[in-house]
């Protein structure tokens, strides 16, 4: 295998144009891809476009962060990967929307188990209020009118 020349660009630069591509590709747009990454539009744009902005390498922090950004495995940028298959990214909208989903499930949960809740203690309530009403039946008092209080002494 032959020295590398200075100016080829690096298998991680070629990687990281072509997941921008499929990415753009698959209609995400470069400034979704920038929040998720947390790196500038200019500076994916130039990864992008590396022959035109003669660019030859990318920096660890810019893998880092495309890797903890778009959750991509490291082996996408340094094993011998050829280019075969698309990583399915999670992009940040995608994830609000997963929380967001997931919190509007779990309160939705939380009250149902609320309601059926308080339809048990509204059913007990109703109950008690029904016992309550035939004990004072049988001692004679009107359930509809309070019992009357005595007068105050003077």
């Amino acid at each position: 295998m032959g020295r590398k020349r200075r100016d080829d660009p690096s298998r991680e630069l070629v990687r990281f144009s072509r997941l921008i591509q499929q990415l753009v590709d698959s209609g995400i747009g470069q400034n979704e891809i920038a929040e998720a990454t947390g790196l500038t539009r200019s500076h994916l744009n130039q990864i992008l476009h590396y022959e035109r902005h003669r660019k030859t390498t990318v920096g660890a922090e810019t893998i880092r962060c495309m890797r903890d950004g778009l959750r991509i495995d490291p082996a996408y940028f340094f094993d011998d990967y050829e280019g075969d298959r698309d990583f399915r990214v999670y992009l940040l909208s995608e994830k609000r929307a997963e929380k967001r989903l997931d919190a509007f499930e779990a309160r939705l949960a939380t009250l149902e188990r609320s309601d059926v809740e308080l339809r048990g203690l509204l059913l007990a309530e109703r109950e008690e209020n029904e016992r309550l009403r035939t004990q004072l039946a049988r001692r004679g008092r009107s359930t509809t009118q309070p019992p009357s209080l005595p007068a105050p002494r003077r």
